[in-house]
Parts: C-alpha cells; sequence; structure tokens
C-alpha cells in the first residue's frame, strides 16, 4: 500500500520517461519538444524516494482549469494517484473561484486539443468521476505529392472577378478588419503572421479586390497545431488552417476553391502530407482525399465546493 512513503512536488519535473514508457508507442514526441512544451505549464508530480511515478500537467485560467494529461507508470494504476492529483488541481482552482474544468483546452494545450479515443481507460476513469462527453472531434491526414485539384472542382461556378493569391503588405490592414468582423477569434493568429512579414503564410480569396476569404499556411519544419505529432504524420507535413469565408459569400464554392490553392502552394513548398487539426469540417476534406487520422472526445466538468 502506497502512503507516507510518497512525495509531492509542485513545478515541472522531467517526466519524459514516465510519458515515453506510457504512451509513447501510441504517442510519439521528441523528448525536446515534450519538455518544451509542458515546461511552462503548471504540474504536480508524486514519486517515491525522488522517483516520479505520476503527474499531472494543467493550467488555472480566469474562468477554468485545463486538464492536459494524468499519467501514471503501469504498476501503480488503480491505487488512487490518478484521483489524488485530480483532486488536488480541481481544490486548488475552486480556491481560485473557478468553477469549469476542461480536458485538453483547443486554445492552449500543449498536447492535444481534446481526448484521443484510444484512451480508453483514461476516458473510463474521467466519465467516472463526474465529466460530462460534450461531443467528438477528429484530425484529417492527406498524401498530396500527387495533388491535383478533385474532378468536382471543375464543375463549380467561379465568380466573376475572384482572385486567388497570398495577402499582400498593403492588404494587411484590410484583412484584419475582416477578421475583426468575422471572426475575431482568429485575429491574434493572423496578426501574429502579419506581424512576422508571413505573407506567404496567408491566403486570400479576393472578388472584385474584395477579401471575401482566407486561409493560413503551415509550411514543413514550421509548428503548427498538432505539429508535435509529426512522427505520426509522415515526413514533410505542412497545414492549412483557420480557413474561412465572409457570412454573406456562404453557400457556394468559395471555400472548395481557396483549400484547393492552398494544397497546391503547400505542395509547392515541399509538403508530401497535409494535416488538419481538429476538422470541423471532415465531409468537405474528404472529397480533396483527406482521410482520419484520429478520433477525440471532449470532456468538462463543473466544480463547485
Amino acid at each position: 500500500m502506497l502512503g507516507s512513503e510518497l512525495e509531492f512536488h509542485q513545478g515541472y519535473r522531467s517526466t519524459y520517461r514516465i510519458w515515453d514508457e506510457v504512451l509513447g508507442e501510441a504517442w510519439p514526441i521528441e523528448k525536446g519538444l515534450y519538455e518544451s512544451l509542458l515546461q511552462e505549464k503548471k504540474m504536480i508530480a508524486i514519486a517515491i524516494k525522488d522517483k516520479t511515478i505520476a503527474y499531472i500537467s494543467y493550467e488555472i485560467f480566469e474562468c477554468e482549469v485545463s486538464i492536459y494529461v494524468i499519467v501514471v507508470v503501469p504498476e501503480h494504476r488503480r491505487s488512487g494517484l490518478a484521483t489524488t492529483l485530480l483532486n488536488r488541481v480541481m481544490h486548488e482552482a475552486m480556491e481560485q473561484g473557478v468553477n469549469k474544468a476542461t480536458l485538453c483546452s483547443f486554445l492552449s494545450s500543449p498536447l492535444w486539443r481534446a481526448m484521443p479515443k484510444d484512451r480508453v481507460e483514461a476516458i473510463a476513469f474521467f466519465l467516472a468521476n463526474d465529466w460530462v462527453n460534450k461531443g467528438s472531434s477528429l484530425d484529417q491526414i492527406c498524401n498530396i505529392e500527387r495533388y491535383e485539384s478533385p474532378a468536382f472542382l471543375a464543375r463549380k461556378h467561379k465568380p466573376q472577378g475572384m482572385d486567388l493569391g497570398f495577402v499582400r503588405p498593403e492588404e494587411t490592414n484590410v484583412l484584419l478588419d475582416f477578421h475583426s468582423r468575422y471572426f475575431p477569434h482568429w485575429y491574434p493568429f493572423y496578426k501574429d503572421f502579419i506581424d512576422q512579414g508571413k505573407y506567404e503564410n496567408i491566403v486570400v480569396l479576393r472578388i472584385n479586390n474584395l477579401i471575401v476569404a482566407t486561409c493560413m499556411l503551415h509550411y514543413p519544419g514550421e509548428i503548427f497545431s498538432g505539429s508535435n505529432w509529426v512522427k505520426l504524420m509522415g515526413p514533410d507535413c505542412g497545414a492549412p488552417s483557420v480557413l474561412g469565408v465572409a457570412n454573406e459569400h456562404r453557400g457556394g464554392s468559395l471555400a472548395f476553391f481557396i483549400f484547393d490553392f492552398a494544397i497546391k502552394k503547400l505542395k509547392v513548398k515541399g509538403a508530401k502530407n497535409a494535416f488538419i487539426n481538429q476538422s470541423d469540417a471532415a465531409a468537405i476534406y474528404g472529397r480533396f482525399g483527406f482521410s482520419v487520422a484520429w478520433d477525440y472526445v471532449h470532456l468538462s466538468k463543473y466544480i463547485s465546493i
């Protein structure tokens, strides 16, 4: 039985050994990248004679606490360690006035954006602790080495005056106004790219010189949401992301045209695979050859004293 021999450590400790032992086969990640992703997050670890046997990584925000990962070494599972760690974090959050907990926050999680469905025991653990299944999502991937525009695209109507290309330096204020109006939650991402001068990472679709749709591109070797799983994606992976069409121009084929253009640009830049993190349009991307890479479940819980 475990008891007084347990040591609790608050703050980051190197836990890559445990990750690699427990999850490394299914979710391989480079040690340096793993540690860089977690070292700025809050952590509680449990050790015996200074050897870590379990840990939880998390972050407390103004409105919620986000649990990123809980790992227990196999020989100490079902001994209450995961529950102990989770309860400590919930208590800390409640003391700060937070009443909601999420698993793998979409915007801030360093590893997953939701719980992978292949972690069956972990999902069962959270459900047993009164967490609620709030839905599912998925990642998609496609080999684009021989990518060509799908046949159905030739049958789609192209609006008169349509133009596709990278954002121009003189258009940056217009682009930011576009996102401030239509997609304010994406504004910081586009602003960051513009501040870095990464104009060729931003694709725009114009109609009569007016920006009506945008898409961000992440080329091979760049960091993007989900790029920590590059060992699973295959070599030279790029990613299209945050594709949006102005409200008054939806219902047509603009999303198809800008996505096709984006994939071709990734291919030109040397991408052999293209990855879509937390896809919300799986059926659409499937028409371009994308298949499901991983499924996820979204779990959350309201907490109170």
